[in-house]
């Protein structure tokens, strides 16, 4: 990697609704500590905040069919951002006020199209090779893994690094299963 390279972090549905919420588990909320020493502890060009974004109509779509329980409702507390990477986005933002950027985007299935379109923007000024973009976030088995394997498309060349500890899952094998999915997609798995 060149001094140029990119480094962008994108946290994955760090909502209420999977941390405390329905979807909530011990595993999920776990990672909200090393999500939050990662926004902290590295000079990220940007980070990423993808939110799980529902209507009111949830149960009547696919998703809902297959996983009928209601989450992340548009506006919603349970759609929020969990107070602990709201601090430590609005904590950059005050430190590095000149450099520190973040991008909410909100997607309204696993993987999210915008996130792709928001990756090919930053890619734009780099060549591949000089791009990293890093994970973490929940679930490991569906949001994460999605995402990851969409980026490993749209940039075949990026490095794509999975932060293990700062990701969270329904529990530690399905966490597991898919860090082991992530790394056959050519991601470096890392534990920090």
């Amino acid at each position: 990697m060149s001094d140029k390279t990119k480094k962008v972090l994108v946290v994955v549905d760090m909502q209420n609704d999977f941390l405390e919420g329905p979807l909530g588990t011990d595993h999920t909320r776990a990672s909200i500590p090393n999500v939050v020493n990662l926004i902290k502890g590295c000079a990220w060009d940007t980070v990423i905040l993808t939110l799980d974004t529902h209507g009111e109509d949830y149960l009547k779509t696919l998703e809902g069919e297959k996983l009928p329980v209601v989450h992340c409702v548009n506006k919603s507390a349970g759609h929020k951002v969990c107070h602990e990477v709201r601090d430590a986005i609005h904590s950059m933002e005050n430190e590095i006020p000149d450099t520190f950027q973040w991008t909410p985007i909100m997607k309204r299935t696993f993987g999210s199209t915008d996130l792709m379109a928001e990756l090919s923007r930053i890619s734009d000024s780099v060549s591949g090779r000089d791009m990293e973009i890093h994970f973490c976030g929940v679930c490991t088995s569906i949001c994460v893994l999605a995402n990851a394997v969409l980026t490993r498309a749209f940039t075949p060349d990026a490095k794509i690094v999975i932060h293990s500890k700062a990701c969270g899952d329904v529990d530690e094998h399905t966490h597991n299963h898919a860090l082991e999915c992530l790394k056959m997609q050519q991601c470096e798995v890392v534990e920090d």
